[in-house]
């Protein structure tokens, strides 16, 4: 079941999302799966930085997300909430783990 929703997820979401290098390998060194990534910024808040934007999930849509999403939110929980992305159009940028409030 789990399996078939990221094949899903992916097939769906990789028609309008691309990745740029830098992104590619902010990823795989901070251990950020893409599915994770992708999810945040579907699903996060969006806020406006240097002509960029910038998508995380709040505590309160991660209460939420807990009946909605309840297989990815199982197995990627804290590194949802402790994820930002950062997006110009349709390229992600970079992903970068969240250690201060934003």
């Amino acid at each position: 079941m789990l399996q078939m929703y990221f094949i899903l997820f992916n097939i769906r979401s990789m028609k309008n999302i691309k990745y740029t290098d830098h992104a590619i390998k902010r990823c795989q060194s901070r251990g950020i799966p893409f599915p994770v990534v992708e999810f945040i910024v579907r699903n996060g808040k969006r806020i406006n930085t240097h002509g960029d934007k910038k998508y995380f999930v709040t505590k309160k849509q991660m209460n939420s997300f807990k009946y909605e999403y309840k297989e990815i939110m199982r197995l990627y929980d804290k590194i949802i909430r402790n994820t930002a992305v950062i997006c110009n159009g349709n390229s992600i940028i970079t992903a970068m783990k969240i250690i201060k409030r934003i």
